[in-house]
């Protein structure tokens, strides 16, 4: 969980130690991964990140480097991974899946009417799209 107090992720940010845990860990990830989308806010952008958080850390640098630092530090290898994987998944939840849909409403959706969420649905009802 990368929401820590500000205190900590100052502290964090200044101190090379051991991180002391895994919200710390998702903490140095999710900075990685914005700062990789902010470059370049775009679908493959997604792509390389699911990949690198998932499987090849190595195929962007920003998340290299936090898991050499990490492997450096001795922590634990499956405690780096779950770290990487749960920082991508609320970096889906916030900003992945909003880009997402922003793509939906701009040029069309790919499901079946029958698919579509009760959200849209309601917009749908209120001439929104």
């Amino acid at each position: 969980m990368p929401y820590l107090e500000e205190s900590r992720k100052e502290f964090i940010l200044n101190n090379p130690a051991k991180p002391h845990n895994e919200g710390d860990m998702n903490y140095l990830f999710t900075l990685a991964i914005i700062r990789v989308w902010e470059q370049t806010p775009r679908y493959k952008t997604i792509h390389n990140l699911r990949k690198a958080c998932y499987h090849e850390p190595q195929s962007i640098a920003h998340i290299y480097t936090i898991e050499c630092r990490l492997l450096a530090l001795n922590v634990d290898r499956l405690d780096i991974k779950i770290a990487r994987e749960l920082a991508f998944n609320e970096f889906m939840r916030r900003i992945g899946s909003v880009y997402e849909e922003e793509k939906r409403v701009a040029n069309g959706d790919v499901y079946p009417e029958k698919y579509i969420t009760v959200d849209v649905a309601i917009l749908k009802k209120k001439g929104r799209k």
